[in-house]
């Protein structure tokens, strides 16, 4: 087998799937600063949506240039709009356009991020377990409430794609988790 294809074999990796919508019209570079909704957790992980919110802004400050509301002035601007963060409530389903438009005014932000970890768990092929993800993440134009951008995203954990090399390895979910996550916020520049 040529090197060439194995090596694409490689850089490929396995059990993943990103897709990504971006309005023809959107010119990302002009958001200057986001609010990032703590996302909803459609997994059997309790903690899942905290973890995966957590690890995308992460990537967000490291690899963009805009400026994150704080959780604590997010919170504040949910309360303004009638909404208790603390709740249990389903953000993502709780906010309607205009209650998002009032809250991106409110807290200065050009966009709003909304998003939803469908799947967050360990699976079990053979004797081995490993982790596998499935996040959606949207940006709403504060502006019109229109979807600026959208990424869906699985992804399967595991050994690379050569079996012999164990670069590439994943066997955790948090490790798993931020490569997701990295991986999305790359998706914004595409």
């Amino acid at each position: 087998m040529d090197l060439s294809v194995i090596i694409l074999i490689f850089l490929c990796g396995c059990g993943s799937a990103l897709r990504v919508y971006l309005h023809p019209q959107t010119d990302i570079g002009g958001i200057k600063k986001v609010a990032v909704v703590p996302f909803s957790n459609l997994s059997a992980d309790h903690f899942a949506g905290e973890r995966v919110t957590n690890a995308f802004i992460t990537e967000l400050l490291i690899r963009t240039n805009v400026e994150i509301v704080e959780e604590g002035e997010l919170v504040k601007g949910l309360k303004e709009i009638g909404i208790d963060h603390g709740s249990g409530v389903n953000l993502e389903k709780s906010l309607d356009v205009a209650k998002l438009q009032k809250l991106g005014k409110s807290l200065g932000a050009q966009g709003i991020v909304l998003g939803s970890v469908d799947q967050y768990d360990m699976v079990r092929i053979g004797a081995e377990s490993y982790p596998v993800i499935t996040l959606t993440v949207r940006l709403l134009d504060v502006e019109t409430g229109g979807i600026m951008w959208m990424s869906s995203f699985s992804k399967k954990g595991g050994p690379g794609s050569i079996p012999f090399i164990s670069a590439g390895e994943v066997y955790t979910l948090s490790e798993l988790t931020q490569k997701v996550a990295r991986q999305i916020v790359s998706s914004l520049g595409e």
